[in-house]
């Protein structure tokens, strides 16, 4: 087994976070816990999107990726996941009510709006599919900016990532709205044929039983332990 594993990620707070190129965060926590119970090395490479980061794997610059990183039947023809590692979903924020956006409740109210995404993500295809028009960006940080800005008139995208945001830095500012449009689990992302994947699924079945997984979860989504 090749040494250290080269293991791609992306920023996207809560699950990944980086200061001054240190990174935290869920699914960093989680991945470390999964190297020390295999007994590996691992090497965090960042990219800047999902995209990329599945590019890389593809082209196998990497021996697999951990982030933010739904399960879809498409990415599943092409790649080999982890058992899940969070249960996500899709979901509606927008500005908070005193700001006049109060005609957004649910999926109902979007047709006819702008609603700013990250490009590539299955909240992009998910608005396309239903034929709501969408403002796809590299970053979700810029779909925030353009909901603050009305560019936009709401965001659709992975609810942790937006209720994390909402608690945080849009605090006052913006709110969730209705209830999850599509359930989606986060998995392990690894090239087809990984050897690396029974041994993943092996430790995080480990960390769930032995309590770590729940000790990470509470660290990073009990709102008692919220950044404030």
């Amino acid at each position: 087994l090749q040494q250290p594993l080269l293991v791609a990620t992306r920023v996207i707070p809560p699950f990944v976070l980086s200061n001054k190129g240190e990174l935290s965060g869920f699914s960093i926590d989680l991945w470390r816990s999964i190297a020390t119970q295999i007994g590996i090395e691992s090497k965090l490479i960042e990219y800047s999107s999902v995209p990329e980061l599945i590019s890389a794997i593809k082209d196998n610059k990497v021996n697999l990726g951990i982030a933010a990183i739904s399960i879809t039947a498409e990415r599943e023809q092409n790649f080999d996941f982890s058992l899940p590692i969070f249960a996500s979903g899709l979901q509606i924020m927008v500005r908070n009510l005193e700001s006049g956006t109060g005609d957004i409740r649910s999926i109902d109210d979007l047709p006819g709006k702008v609603v700013a995404t990250t490009a590539g993500s299955t909240a992009a295809t998910y608005l396309r599919e239903h034929h709501i028009s969408v403002l796809e960006v590299p970053k979700i940080e810029e779909a925030y900016k353009a909901l603050q800005t009305k560019k936009a008139d709401a965001v659709v995208f992975d609810a942790p990532v937006l209720l994390f945001y909402a608690a945080n830095e849009g605090k006052g500012k913006v709110e969730i709205v209705g209830s999850i449009l599509r359930e989606e689990s986060y998995g392990i992302i690894l090239p087809n044929n990984s050897p690396y994947r029974k041994p993943i699924n092996q430790a995080l079945l480990n960390l769930k039983e032995n309590g770590t997984y729940q000790s990470l979860y509470d660290k990073w989504f009990d709102p008692k332990n919220s950044l404030e």
